[in-house]
């Protein structure tokens, strides 16, 4: 999904912002992809308003510019913002970075969020979203419930499957955070030489352990997955929505990250909008990097939760099983 601009030919335009994301927005949208406007300058605010103002003003002139893209996040570029709407009387299009930023890369810039962007994009369920908790929860019954009652056809090959593999444990039950940060536990068919409850302390950050020769196909099939199918008719956990940490990994990233606790306050999920977005994924290992930009994927999710989203990613999923990808 990205943003059309409806003009008969590329416009000028320029960035108005500092900071990795506005960088990645500007670098994009001038890589030769079609979005309908072309980059001319890039400006970071100023150390005052007046100087980002007159930096402002002699861009447009300089370039002719139609559009504004700006991190109307930035405290500059806000208390800049009577003179960025007087342009709009001349023509100008003013657009939110933050908003661009999300319709180009299908996520949140993390760079540009603030407490009051959490409040009104992550607050309670009322009205629509409200309709839409209540058919997600009776999708999530209906749907886990069938495919939880004939998934226990390949329970008996499974368990022959890890037993002649290694003779070891079946199932592994963990901890996870679901949602308001509440302690879940979850089951698994065991895909790792045994399970150490994500004490990853003390091991440079990463498990010792090794995904044993069944348990690489049960996690690329997502088969080790299936017996969570009863904490979704449970209501601990859903069929979408951003998939639940373990305890230890969460106590270093809501440290490390912010507003990291943001994605607990949806119910967690087998699958979600980072799962298929997000390649880099971070497996057995503490990863800081890779974390954050998991969760500007969670954002966009929390922000946009709907039954069309919520299908999409389902199919997606589905496509990513049956391609053999695994997500």
């Amino acid at each position: 999904m990205f943003p059309v601009f409806n003009f008969a030919k590329s416009q000028p335009a320029i960035m108005v912002g500092t900071g990795p994301d506005t960088q990645d927005i500007y670098e994009e949208i001038n890589s030769g992809t079609n979005y309908g406007i072309s980059f001319k300058e890039k400006i970071s605010p100023q150390s005052s308003v007046d100087a980002t103002v007159h930096a402002i003003s002699e861009a447009v002139k300089k370039h002719q510019v139609s559009v504004i893209v700006a991190d109307l996040h930035n405290p500059i570029v806000e208390d800049a913002m009577p003179f960025l709407y007087s342009l709009i009387f001349s023509g100008v299009q003013v657009v939110d970075a933050g908003r661009l930023y999300e319709s180009v890369f299908d996520r949140i810039p993390l760079s540009m969020i603030k407490e009051r962007w959490l409040v009104v994009n992550a607050g309670g369920t009322v009205g629509t979203r409200r309709a839409y908790e209540i058919l997600k929860r009776l999708m999530d019954i209906v749907v886990a419930s069938i495919v939880g009652i004939f998934s226990l056809l390949i329970y008996p090959f499974v368990y022959l499957a890890i037993k002649l593999d290694d003779k070891g444990e079946v199932f592994i039950i963990q901890e996870r955070i679901g949602k308001n940060g509440k302690i879940i536990r979850i089951a698994k068919f065991r895909s790792m030489t045994a399970s150490d409850g994500g004490a990853y302390h003390g091991n440079g950050g990463r498990s010792q352990l090794k995904v044993t020769r069944v348990g690489k196909f049960i996690r690329m099939t997502r088969i080790d997955e299936l017996p969570q199918l009863w904490s979704v008719i449970k209501g601990e956990l859903s069929l979408i929505g951003p998939r639940p940490e373990l305890p230890a990994l969460v106590d270093v990233y809501q440290k490390e990250i912010p507003y990291y606790n943001t994605r607990h306050l949806i119910k967690p999920g087998l699958s979600g909008w980072a799962q298929i977005y997000h390649r880099a994924h971070p497996h057995h290992a503490i990863a800081v990097d890779d974390t954050r930009d998991k969760l500007s994927y969670d954002l966009y999710y929390v922000k946009n939760r709907s039954l069309t989203l919520d299908i999409k990613i389902a199919l997606q999923t589905i496509k990513s099983i049956l391609s053999r990808q695994g997500v």
